[in-house]
């Protein structure tokens, strides 16, 4: 198995042991986890600034949306690993992501 093909299918199983061990647990994850954390390590204050706006913002996406654009523009993921991660043809993928910048541009318009 080529190297880029292995690393999405270990990422879906370890998607898939977390979300069924957040099921089993009922917990939740929305993302702000990985934002504050991301947040409170740096140091910047345009950076935490900035983190908290991107917070904000994403709070506006729908939990698939939010995975593909974290996947995409915090992990550096291809569309094609997302699609393979997330076990989604690529064309949901690429909706996802364009409604999801979509709707952050949006509300960054109406933020100001």
């Amino acid at each position: 198995m080529e190297q880029k093909k292995f690393k999405a299918y270990l990422y879906r199983i370890a998607g898939n042991v977390c979300m069924d061990w957040f099921r089993k647990n009922s917990v939740q994850f929305a993302g702000e986890e990985l934002l504050a954390t991301i947040q409170k390590e740096d140091s910047e204050l345009k950076r935490v600034e900035l983190s908290d706006e991107i917070l904000r913002a994403l709070k506006v996406l729908s939990p698939a949306q939010k995975d593909v654009i974290i996947l995409h523009f915090f992990y550096g993921f291809k569309l094609r690993e997302i699609a393979d991660i997330t076990n989604v043809p690529m064309s949901t993928v690429k909706s996802r992501l364009k409604q999801g910048m979509d709707k952050l541009k949006a509300y960054m318009e109406r933020s100001g």
